[in-house]
């Protein structure tokens, strides 16, 4: 990576204003006209003035950090903690200094800060979601981890970091809330625990951390000046060798001669903490670093759903078929997993070859009887990747492209433009182009794409409205319902396709039949969001959108060639994906690979954004195909299908419809959409063929979606797996809206805010498909 990004990403946001800046330089040297004594006094100014710019900075923090140093070390853990101490890490963290002076999240009594770029930045939110995957979101506030990961020491968790928002104080819940507690757990309730922010442990822990982001902020000053004396010598050689007179400038910056100083101090503070609390200091030294998501393992969950896998084998259920027996234990062990997230999604996902094939679950396609391991070991990994994959990486891919090329700023830009007056209009503008662009990039990428270019907008609400609550509900539920548009819309739509594969259904045809509930549900939720939440009751216009990537000074416009690339390349897509399939390339995942090969052929998209790509989203899909062929060669669904024939034989197929959706709405609230789908589609196919009136000749290409049929009950199930959207965790656009944060690093959302609005959109979804 060159310097350059390099620096971008490991700048802290609200230092921006006092780092070099090293393009300032880079241009200096390359473009500059001057010559000769003009442009050696002219290097040595610039280099002067930007070395001061970093050195009153930190000249200030150091002294911060000084005088906090004594009071810190005098400090006893059993003593209260004295309020000027309690008071020192404004600098290093402005979201405190924020809150201590407004008392709550709506800025000063006064109105605006008044401070000064120094003493009062502006603050950000340092969350990443992206690298989140289908999950959770991190948030990595430095003095929420460190009294998160301090707790975590005293609780004997190891001095592993919490990374989430998803922790409730179990220790201090009053008895009569014990079942509300619960509650909120269940739905996936975002509150953070409450730690004592003034113990002597978090204090410790975070001066610790500032004396390391100041470090680290001086040695990034000092490499961008010695990368641009490189820079320097490859492009002014002629104008003489400025090697030592830069080297000279930098031994005498105080970044250089003051940093013995704050070394001292750091280990004069790591001793102290040894001897007060019997452990090492330098584990937290990266708390102030961004950190992505750290998967890790439950093993209170995983025992639990090994206990379960253990019992199912020695359950008497389906004795008679020693296939099927293990298949359901298969299945109850990957459906604990998946519940519990004992480990990552798709870790349990490539968990199942590794169980089925000792098994011998799976059948010799060739004999009938049960395969060998050598068999068996191909035929699972021969479902690792298939066509709808390829389909929903094609979809990644052209989020990818858009989002590289700012195509959405563009988009939020235009409907700013034509909608700030009308707030409302507003708000149905950024649910619809949400929807819409689910239908091509999926709702695992749109939300994120939309969150990134809002968030900003968000944050000038003032604070005594709901317009930003219901604008991130009304991301989420638009995504969720943008998750029913297409076959590559969602996952739990790839994995019904997967079913499908007996039908053929087209992108034209999903669409067509999706577009009209989707839209009439699309308004509707617009009209309740307005009702309930009142949103824009104070709100006369909708704040200016303030581009991040157009603040930062390193920011490039992309190419218009690049964008009309990316426009033509994505349009082409979706076109040829509504034509038929067998009109020239037969399958609608071989035009998938149009975007992928061209993107990445040409240079849009680079060896970064490959690697960047969900493909934990994929080994998931896998796992869907693999568990798949386990319930068809064991012959478990048929028997679970029998088992069912005598009771949907004296309902008629509206009673099997009205109760099957019931399930799936109810059942895909708890559980993660795409999970749910995986496991009931297949099973819900099979009942479509038990359904009175289900024939094959029904199953055929000739039968119709609208008909009682095993196409129209699986069709109409995935429409209902993404209608579900009563809770937070019910699905991933619901998470991100729900971990977004305004600019003091507070959420915006209470997993008790969903219920309303989500609890009423997914009853009248279910209501709109069952007499559809």
């Amino acid at each position: 990576m060159k310097f350059g990004k390099r620096m971008q990403e490991e700048m802290l946001e609200h230092w921006t204003a006092f780092y070099v800046s090293y393009k300032r330089l880079k241009q200096l040297i390359v473009r500059s006209p001057l010559e000769g004594e003009a442009f050696n006094s002219e290097v040595f100014r610039v280099v002067r003035q930007e070395l001061e710019k970093s050195e009153a900075h930190f000249r200030t923090l150091l002294d911060e950090l000084t005088s906090s140093h004594d009071e810190l070390l005098a400090q006893q853990p059993s003593m209260p903690m004295g309020r000027g101490l309690s008071q020192r890490s404004a600098k290093f963290f402005p979201q405190r200094r924020i809150k201590q002076q407004s008392g709550g999240k709506g800025g000063t009594p006064n109105g605006p800060n008044p401070k000064g770029p120094t003493e009062g930045t502006p603050l950000v939110n340092f969350s990443n979601p992206e690298e989140a995957g289908a999950g959770t979101f991190c948030s990595n506030n430095s003095v929420s981890m460190a009294n998160q990961s301090v707790t975590s020491e005293q609780s004997g968790d190891n001095g592993s970091f919490s990374s989430g928002y998803h922790h409730v104080d179990e220790h201090h819940t009053p008895p009569d809330g014990f079942f509300k507690g619960f509650f909120l757990r269940l739905i996936g309730d975002s509150r953070r625990r409450k730690e004592n922010e003034n113990s002597t442990r978090v204090k410790f822990v975070e001066w610790y951390a500032s004396a390391h982001r100041l470090e680290h902020f001086a040695e990034l000053n000092l490499e961008a000046i010695r990368k641009s004396l490189k820079k320097l010598t490859k492009h002014r050689s002629k104008e003489g060798d400025f090697t030592h007179a830069i080297e000279a400038e930098i031994l005498m910056s105080p970044l250089t001669t003051l940093m013995p100083r704050l070394h001292v101090m750091k280990e004069h503070v790591v001793n102290d903490f040894q001897s007060k609390f019997g452990e090492p200091l330098d584990q937290y030294r990266d708390l102030t670093i961004v950190t992505k998501e750290q998967w890790h393992a439950k093993w209170h969950f995983v025992l639990l759903s090994v206990l379960l896998f253990a019992g199912a084998m020695a359950s008497p259920l389906f004795q008679d078929h020693p296939a099927a027996h293990k298949c359901f234990a298969l299945f109850t062990l990957v459906v604990a997993m998946w519940i519990t997230e004992a480990i990552p999604f798709f870790c349990t996902a490539m968990m199942i070859p590794i169980v089925a094939v000792p098994l011998g679950i799976l059948n010799d396609p060739v004999t009938g009887n049960p395969a060998p391991p050598v068999i068996s070991s191909r035929i699972m990994l021969s479902h690792v990747f298939d066509h709808v994959q390829i389909l929903v990486l094609g979809g990644l891919t052209i989020a990818k492209a858009m989002g590289k090329v700012h195509l959405e700023v563009e988009a939020a830009a235009w409907l700013h433009r034509y909608t700030a007056h009308r707030p409302s209009l507003y708000l149905l503008g950024v649910m619809v182009l949400s929807c819409l662009l689910c239908c091509f990039v999926s709702n695992v990428a749109a939300p994120l794409l939309v969150l990134g270019v809002i968030q900003s907008t968000l944050w000038e609400f003032p604070s005594d409205t709901n317009a930003p609550k219901a604008i991130l509900l009304g991301l989420a539920m638009a995504c969720n319902l943008g998750g029913m548009l297409s076959p590559i819309a969602s996952p739990q739509n790839a994995v019904a396709m997967q079913v499908l594969s007996f039908h053929s259904v087209s992108f034209s045809a999903w669409v067509s039949i999706a577009l009209p509930l989707v839209a009439a549900a699309l308004v509707f939720t617009w009209l309740m969001l307005l009702w309930i939440w009142k949103p824009f009751e104070h709100v006369a216009y909708i704040p200016l959108q303030v581009s991040a990537h157009n603040a930062s000074s390193d920011y490039r416009k992309p190419r218009t060639s690049s964008v009309i690339f990316v426009l033509v390349v994505s349009l082409v897509t979706v076109v040829l994906w509504c034509l038929p399939s067998n009109l020239l390339f037969g399958d609608t995942g071989i035009i998938a690979l149009i975007p992928i090969v061209l993107f990445f052929g040409v240079g849009v998209l680079k060896k970064e954004d490959f690697n960047t790509l969900s493909w934990h989203l994929m080994f998931l899909l896998a796992g869907g195909n693999m568990l798949g062929v386990c319930a068809k060669d064991s012959k478990m669904v048929d028997l679970i299908a029998a088992a069912l024939k005598s009771y949907l034989a004296e309902r008629t197929p509206y009673v099997t419809i009205v109760a099957v959706i019931g399930v799936v709405g109810l059942v895909t609230t708890f559980v993660s959409h795409t999970v749910a789908a995986m496991i009931l589609l297949p099973i819900i196919s099979k009942i479509g063929y038990m359904m009175p009136h289900a024939s094959i000749d029904q199953v055929g290409s000739s039968g119709s979606m609208w008909e009682a049929s095993p196409q129209a009950l699986v069709f109409l199930s995935v429409l209902m797996c993404s209608g579900a959207m009563a809770f937070p965790i019910s699905s991933f656009p619901n998470v991100n809206s729900l971990l977004a944060e305004d600019e003091f690093g507070q959420p915006y959302l209470k997993a008790r805010d969903f219920l309303g609005i989500g609890t009423v959109v997914t009853v009248a979804l279910i209501a709109s498909l069952v007499t559809w």
